[in-house]
């Protein structure tokens, strides 16, 4: 399973990827804009002066066919693994194919239903992502959408990445994680969650408290 890390900030990707546990990074707009003024390039000039080539999800400034299909070719040609993002609409389907015939990896977001991941598969993405705390904010069971996800894309054969998304705190990591997702996206305070545990603190002042050693 691969852990990718949702963040547009640069600090915070460096720091996760000290720890040893991250195998990319994902970005939206909001993040984008935040950090990078909407530039896309620039955070990829960035992530390339870390010296890895993990790969990164950006999304589309475009929304007109050409102009989408032309921004993913410079987008690519400045990452070696660079993943387009897409989401899960008609106009974005459509462009799918295209992209994938280029060379270019795709990435379907926003999907909250197996309906739409299985279109999204089978237009040839190469990773979907059902949304768990969203689809939870909207009253349906977020774990259940990814579970069934993930069962129809196997059961199919798709060639096709299920990456569990949205995810809120270390909860739904852990149950994205018993569902054998294979790959979870999440931000940086929940993988700062993930693991710190009062009880492994407590136990670790405890040692270091018996043997006279400082924090």
């Amino acid at each position: 399973m691969k852990l990718f890390l949702d963040s547009g900030d640069i600090d915070e990707i460096k720091k996760a990827y000290g720890l040893g546990v991250i195998d990319g990074v994902t970005s939206n707009p909001k993040l984008i804009a935040a950090n990078w003024n909407g530039k896309n390039a620039d955070f990829l000039e960035a992530l390339d002066k870390l010296g890895r080539k993990d790969p990164v999800i950006v999304t589309l400034s475009s929304h007109e066919r050409d102009a989408m299909i032309r921004e993913a070719r410079e987008l690519s040609a400045r990452h070696p693994n660079v993943v387009i993002k897409l989401f899960m609409t008609e106009q974005d389907l459509s462009v799918i194919g295209e992209l994938k015939g280029r060379g270019i990896p795709c990435h379907v977001s926003l999907v909250y239903s197996v309906n739409q991941a299985f279109l999204a598969a089978k237009a040839g993405a190469s990773i979907i992502s059902p949304f768990l705390g969203r689809a939870d904010d909207f009253g349906d069971d977020g774990v259940r959408l990814l579970t069934e996800t993930i069962d129809m894309i196997r059961g199919y054969g798709f060639d096709t990445e299920v990456m569990a998304a949205s995810i809120r705190h270390p909860y739904h990591a852990r149950q994205a994680i018993r569902c054998g997702a294979p790959i979870i996206t999440l931000p940086f305070a929940v993988l700062e969650k993930m693991y710190r545990h009062p009880a492994t603190e407590e136990g670790v002042q405890g040692f270091l408290d018996a043997a006279g050693m400082k924090t």
